[in-house]
Protein backbone atom coordinates (compact mmCIF):
# COMPACT_ATOMS: atom_id res chain seq x y z
CA UNK A 1 0.00 0.00 0.00
CA UNK A 2 1.42 3.37 -1.00
CA UNK A 3 1.87 6.22 1.46
CA UNK A 4 -0.92 8.08 -0.37
CA UNK A 5 -3.33 5.18 0.15
CA UNK A 6 -2.39 5.02 3.84
CA UNK A 7 -2.95 8.78 4.20
CA UNK A 8 -6.31 8.53 2.38
CA UNK A 9 -7.42 5.65 4.63
CA UNK A 10 -6.33 7.57 7.73
CA UNK A 11 -8.35 10.59 6.56
CA UNK A 12 -11.43 8.39 5.98
CA UNK A 13 -11.13 6.88 9.47
CA UNK A 14 -10.92 10.38 10.95
CA UNK A 15 -14.05 11.46 9.04
CA UNK A 16 -15.93 8.33 10.12
CA UNK A 17 -15.31 9.27 13.77
CA UNK A 18 -17.28 12.47 13.10
CA UNK A 19 -20.41 10.68 11.82
CA UNK A 20 -22.12 10.41 15.25
CA UNK A 21 -21.59 14.17 15.73
CA UNK A 22 -23.16 15.03 12.36
CA UNK A 23 -26.12 12.75 13.10
CA UNK A 24 -26.55 14.23 16.59
CA UNK A 25 -26.43 17.75 15.12
CA UNK A 26 -29.06 16.91 12.52
CA UNK A 27 -31.34 15.42 15.18
CA UNK A 28 -30.91 18.54 17.35
CA UNK A 29 -32.19 20.59 14.40
CA UNK A 30 -35.41 18.54 14.25
CA UNK A 31 -34.37 16.09 11.55
CA UNK A 32 -34.76 12.32 11.67
CA UNK A 33 -31.80 10.34 10.36
CA UNK A 34 -32.37 6.78 9.10
CA UNK A 35 -29.54 4.54 7.95
CA UNK A 36 -30.28 1.58 5.67
CA UNK A 37 -28.34 -1.66 5.16
CA UNK A 38 -27.38 -0.69 1.63
CA UNK A 39 -25.54 2.35 3.01
CA UNK A 40 -28.14 5.03 2.18
CA UNK A 41 -28.87 7.66 4.79
CA UNK A 42 -32.23 9.40 4.49
CA UNK A 43 -32.85 12.61 6.43
CA UNK A 44 -36.39 13.88 6.96
CA UNK A 45 -37.93 16.68 8.98
CA UNK A 46 -39.54 15.41 12.18
CA UNK A 47 -43.31 15.26 11.46
CA UNK A 48 -44.00 16.24 15.10
CA UNK A 49 -42.83 19.77 14.24
CA UNK A 50 -46.12 20.30 12.39
CA UNK A 51 -44.95 20.29 8.78
CA UNK A 52 -45.63 16.66 7.94
CA UNK A 53 -42.90 14.44 6.56
CA UNK A 54 -40.47 16.40 4.44
CA UNK A 55 -37.48 14.79 2.75
CA UNK A 56 -34.40 16.89 3.53
CA UNK A 57 -31.41 14.96 2.20
CA UNK A 58 -30.27 11.63 0.82
CA UNK A 59 -26.72 10.37 1.19
CA UNK A 60 -25.95 7.31 -0.95
CA UNK A 61 -23.03 5.27 -2.20
CA UNK A 62 -22.03 6.08 -5.78
CA UNK A 63 -19.30 4.84 -8.05
CA UNK A 64 -16.04 6.28 -6.83
CA UNK A 65 -17.42 7.60 -3.54
CA UNK A 66 -20.63 8.96 -2.06
CA UNK A 67 -23.22 11.43 -3.27
CA UNK A 68 -25.64 13.71 -1.46
CA UNK A 69 -28.75 15.61 -2.52
CA UNK A 70 -30.27 18.26 -0.25
CA UNK A 71 -33.44 20.35 -0.07
CA UNK A 72 -32.55 24.00 -0.58
CA UNK A 73 -35.65 26.21 -1.02
CA UNK A 74 -33.82 29.39 -1.91
CA UNK A 75 -32.14 27.78 -4.89
CA UNK A 76 -35.08 25.58 -5.85
CA UNK A 77 -38.38 27.28 -4.90
CA UNK A 78 -40.34 24.12 -5.61
CA UNK A 79 -38.34 22.34 -2.91
CA UNK A 80 -36.68 19.89 -5.27
CA UNK A 81 -33.31 18.49 -4.39
CA UNK A 82 -30.19 19.86 -5.92
CA UNK A 83 -27.19 17.59 -6.12
CA UNK A 84 -24.00 18.87 -4.58
CA UNK A 85 -22.04 20.29 -7.50
CA UNK A 86 -21.74 16.84 -9.09
CA UNK A 87 -18.47 16.08 -7.29
CA UNK A 88 -18.58 12.78 -5.44
CA UNK A 89 -17.63 12.82 -1.78
CA UNK A 90 -14.76 10.62 -0.69
CA UNK A 91 -16.55 9.14 2.28
CA UNK A 92 -19.93 8.68 3.89
CA UNK A 93 -18.92 11.15 6.61
CA UNK A 94 -17.94 13.78 4.04
CA UNK A 95 -21.35 13.46 2.31
CA UNK A 96 -23.14 13.54 5.68
CA UNK A 97 -21.25 16.70 6.63
CA UNK A 98 -22.49 18.26 3.38
CA UNK A 99 -26.08 17.36 4.31
CA UNK A 100 -25.58 18.78 7.81
CA UNK A 101 -24.29 22.08 6.45
CA UNK A 102 -26.66 22.60 3.51
CA UNK A 103 -30.03 20.93 4.27
CA UNK A 104 -32.47 23.80 4.76
CA UNK A 105 -35.92 23.66 6.38
CA UNK A 106 -35.97 27.30 7.47
CA UNK A 107 -38.93 28.24 5.28
CA UNK A 108 -41.00 25.31 6.55
CA UNK A 109 -40.24 25.82 10.25
CA UNK A 110 -40.87 29.56 9.94
CA UNK A 111 -44.29 28.89 8.34
CA UNK A 112 -45.20 26.41 11.10
CA UNK A 113 -44.24 28.96 13.79
CA UNK A 114 -46.22 31.68 12.02
CA UNK A 115 -49.34 29.44 11.80
CA UNK A 116 -49.05 28.57 15.49
CA UNK A 117 -49.43 32.24 16.42
CA UNK A 118 -46.51 32.05 18.86
CA UNK A 119 -45.77 35.63 19.97
CA UNK A 120 -42.79 34.85 22.20
CA UNK A 121 -39.62 36.88 21.76
CA UNK A 122 -36.06 36.06 22.73
CA UNK A 123 -33.04 38.26 23.40
CA UNK A 124 -29.38 37.50 22.78
CA UNK A 125 -26.58 39.72 24.04
CA UNK A 126 -23.75 39.75 21.50
CA UNK A 127 -21.76 42.40 23.46
CA UNK A 128 -21.05 44.29 20.25
CA UNK A 129 -22.93 47.22 18.76
CA UNK A 130 -21.61 46.29 15.33
CA UNK A 131 -22.98 42.74 15.55
CA UNK A 132 -26.36 44.03 16.75
CA UNK A 133 -26.56 46.38 13.78
CA UNK A 134 -25.60 43.55 11.42
CA UNK A 135 -28.51 41.43 12.68
CA UNK A 136 -30.95 44.34 12.24
CA UNK A 137 -29.87 44.83 8.61
CA UNK A 138 -30.68 41.27 7.52
CA UNK A 139 -33.49 40.84 4.98
CA UNK A 140 -34.21 37.31 6.21
CA UNK A 141 -35.65 36.32 8.54
CA UNK A 142 -38.19 38.93 9.53
CA UNK A 143 -38.62 39.62 13.24
CA UNK A 144 -35.18 40.83 14.31
CA UNK A 145 -34.67 44.11 16.18
CA UNK A 146 -31.49 45.67 17.50
CA UNK A 147 -32.09 46.92 21.05
CA UNK A 148 -28.76 48.71 21.40
CA UNK A 149 -25.47 47.78 23.07
CA UNK A 150 -25.30 44.53 21.08
CA UNK A 151 -28.61 43.17 22.42
CA UNK A 152 -30.89 41.73 19.73
CA UNK A 153 -34.55 40.64 19.98
CA UNK A 154 -35.78 37.71 17.86
CA UNK A 155 -39.40 36.68 17.34
CA UNK A 156 -40.41 33.02 17.57
CA UNK A 157 -40.69 32.88 13.76
CA UNK A 158 -37.15 34.27 13.35
CA UNK A 159 -35.86 31.64 15.79
CA UNK A 160 -37.70 28.88 13.89
CA UNK A 161 -36.19 30.11 10.63
CA UNK A 162 -32.66 30.12 12.06
CA UNK A 163 -33.15 26.70 13.70
CA UNK A 164 -33.93 25.05 10.36
CA UNK A 165 -31.39 26.92 8.28
CA UNK A 166 -28.03 25.99 6.89
CA UNK A 167 -24.92 25.61 9.01
CA UNK A 168 -22.20 26.50 6.52
CA UNK A 169 -22.01 30.14 7.61
CA UNK A 170 -21.82 29.59 11.38
CA UNK A 171 -25.12 31.41 12.09
CA UNK A 172 -27.86 29.20 13.55
CA UNK A 173 -29.98 28.33 16.58
CA UNK A 174 -29.60 25.06 18.42
CA UNK A 175 -31.53 24.44 21.61
CA UNK A 176 -31.54 27.69 23.60
CA UNK A 177 -28.33 28.99 22.05
CA UNK A 178 -27.65 31.32 19.15
CA UNK A 179 -24.47 30.43 17.27
CA UNK A 180 -22.81 33.35 15.53
CA UNK A 181 -19.29 33.64 14.18
CA UNK A 182 -18.37 30.34 15.86
CA UNK A 183 -19.37 31.63 19.31
CA UNK A 184 -22.40 30.61 21.35
CA UNK A 185 -24.80 33.12 22.92
CA UNK A 186 -27.70 32.39 25.27
CA UNK A 187 -31.22 33.08 24.01
CA UNK A 188 -33.30 34.37 26.89
CA UNK A 189 -37.09 34.49 26.62
CA UNK A 190 -38.18 38.13 26.76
Amino acid sequence: MSKWDRAFNRMNREYERRVPGWIKGLEARGFIVKEFRDGRIVITLDPNLGAGILLMAVVAPASGGWTCGVRHPRKQPDGLFIPDSGIPHFSRADALEYAYNWADASDVLEAVARRSGDTATYVADFNSEEVGEWWALLDEPEGIAHLGAGRVRFTATAIAYLRGGQRFNGVYVQGTSMHYDFNEYALVRD
